[in-house]
């Protein structure tokens, strides 16, 4: 074998190496890395969701695409949601192309910390997080709302908020609990009830 022959074996082993480097380790990295989507409490059950994978061939991962292929047309969907305390909340329902096919971003912006990484305790004696809870609750019904009046059923989508503190937070705050009761308005006040 020659010194041409050698070097042109040297430079297509070099050049495998450096597409295996460039194209398919980062994919892999991608699937590993994915953030585990939390389902509302009115959505789908977390028990086929394992963390940092969405199993889209479990039965509710597949009606959850299929509800979301039912308004695709209509997203993705942005408007500025009016509360009744006062405040404008950004209220976004987006699908990426390479989000799995089964999770549905619900996005809301305004008076909401939904990245709140405070305890139980603290979060109920900030003195605006009443109304921020109550920002969240009449916003995330909104989207409820457009969902469902758009043909699709909100409670069979698997909704993400996000990171998994705005995960945590959206599922404590979604529904009056001990935890978080409902609010009420008391004078200019919002305040638990």
């Amino acid at each position: 074998m020659n010194t041409t022959s050698k070097l042109l074996i040297i430079g297509a082993v070099i050049t495998l190496i450096i597409f295996i480097l460039v194209i398919i380790v980062p994919i892999n990295r991608n699937k590993e890395a994915k953030p585990l989507p939390t389902p509302t409490k009115q959505s789908q059950a977390v028990e086929e969701i394992h963390p940092g994978v969405v199993d889209e061939e479990s039965g509710l991962s597949q009606t959850s695409a299929k509800q979301i292929d039912k308004i695709s047309s209509k997203l993705p969907f942005s408007v500025d949601f009016h509360s009744s305390t006062g405040d404008v909340i950004r209220v976004a329902l987006v699908h990426f192309s390479l989000d799995p096919p089964s999770i549905l971003r619900l996005e809301l912006g305004g008076n909401i910390d939904l990245e709140n990484n405070q305890t139980i305790e603290q979060q109920k004696t900030a003195t605006s997080f009443a109304q921020q809870l109550q920002n969240f609750r009449e916003a995330a019904q909104f989207a409820f709302d457009y969902i469902d009046k758009n043909g699709a059923d909100h409670t069979k989508i698997t909704i993400s908020w996000g990171t998994d503190i705005a995960s945590k937070n959206a599922q404590a705050w979604l529904v009056p609990s001990d935890d978080f009761p409902e609010v009420v308005k008391n004078g200019g006040r919002y305040e638990f009830k």
